[in-house]
């Protein structure tokens, strides 16, 4: 006698999906293309849709993207004005995905900038920003939203404007630079490491957190509310 197993509707339903997902998301053997865009200087810089990116020092403004070839024909860069906006227009999303999956994660193109006289940044849409070397901008205001993420080293910045909210994360190192603003909201964390800085007021509402860390010449200004919390360990230095 054989024994039928009986699957009920809804989680037939879920493997079906599934076997979807992995069907369609998976790629190898893809081969790994570089495509450099001719964009001109630029001081506003606007980030959206799932990109990473890793900003780079340059003397001069450049834009290059390194993924795979259908990956990186969805990459949009547009000039608007003194504004260059990124986007990325392909879903992450099954089963109209078709990016490579590597352990479970999606293998995205990786966005390269450098932006010498760089002025305003808005990162969101579940995109990323990171560093591996400190740029030396005079000045900054940056956005961070929707459940971003944003890794910066900054040198002799002399004025930082940062505002940070909706789930999201930034992470801040700050050599020499002058004064500082940071604004913190809805869920999310900021990490900022001051070296040798002159001074800095923190401001967080929501239920967002706050770790600090290094030198100051001036005494730390905050301002917490709503279920927010700062750890404070900055030293300050004549």
């Amino acid at each position: 006698m054989i024994m039928k197993i009986k699957i009920p509707t809804v989680q037939l339903f879920l493997l079906i999906i599934a076997a979807a997902v992995f069907s369609s998301c998976t790629k190898v053997n893809q081969k790994i293309l570089v495509r450099t865009y001719q964009v001109g200087d630029f001081s506003s810089l606007s980030c959206n849709g799932n990109l990473d990116i890793q900003i780079v020092p340059g003397q001069k403004s450049r834009v290059w993207v390194k993924g795979i070839a259908g990956q990186i024909d969805k990459i949009e860069v547009k000039r608007e004005n003194n504004k260059l906006v990124l986007y990325d227009s392909s879903s992450s999303f099954a089963p109209f995905c078709k990016e490579k999956i590597i352990f479970g994660k999606l293998k995205s193109p990786i966005v390269y900038v450098a932006a010498p006289n760089l002025q305003s940044l808005s990162v969101s849409g579940n995109s990323s920003v990171s560093m591996d070397k400190p740029v030396s901008w005079n000045k900054l205001y940056a956005t961070v939203d929707g459940n971003t993420d944003v890794g910066l080293k900054l040198n002799h910045t002399r004025n930082l404007i940062l505002e940070v909210s909706g789930n999201s994360d930034a992470n801040i190192t700050c050599y020499n630079c002058g004064e500082s603003r940071f604004s913190v909201s809805g869920n999310s964390d900021i990490d900022v490491n001051f070296k040798d800085c002159d001074r800095s007021f923190v401001e967080l509402d929501g239920n967002s957190d706050a770790s600090l860390k290094g030198t100051l010449k001036h005494h730390l200004t905050s301002n917490v509310s709503g279920n927010s919390d700062i750890d404070n360990n900055v030293q300050y230095i004549k």
